[in-house]
């Protein structure tokens, strides 16, 4: 399971989506990360309660005009940036 760490949510500002950290803790604005229109999508796969990389590649396969190969590299180098960026947490027991 793919689950979004308290203390971020999205902002809309300026027309622009922005995972925006909340709380003292959180306030590092030196790692703003913006959301494009599939980010975007599979944020909010995340905010439902997506199980895995597979799961979102299946999702947006089905929306987006993309090859599942490409899809996938895509949506792993997003979920790596959002892990070391502390964002998300992934648990290792569910398949991709």
């Amino acid at each position: 399971m793919i689950k979004i760490k308290q203390g971020f949510e999205i902002r809309t500002i300026c027309g622009e989506n922005l995972i925006v950290p909340l709380g003292k803790h959180n306030i590092d604005f030196s790692k703003v990360i913006y959301l494009n229109e599939t980010s975007m999508f599979i944020w909010r796969l995340i905010e439902k309660g997506v199980n895995g990389v597979d799961e979102i590649v299946e999702a947006m396969t089905e929306v987006y005009d993309v090859e599942r190969e490409t899809c996938l590299n895509d949506v792993n180098e997003f979920l790596d940036s959002l892990i070391e960026n502390n964002i998300i947490e992934k648990n290792n027991h569910v398949q991709n």
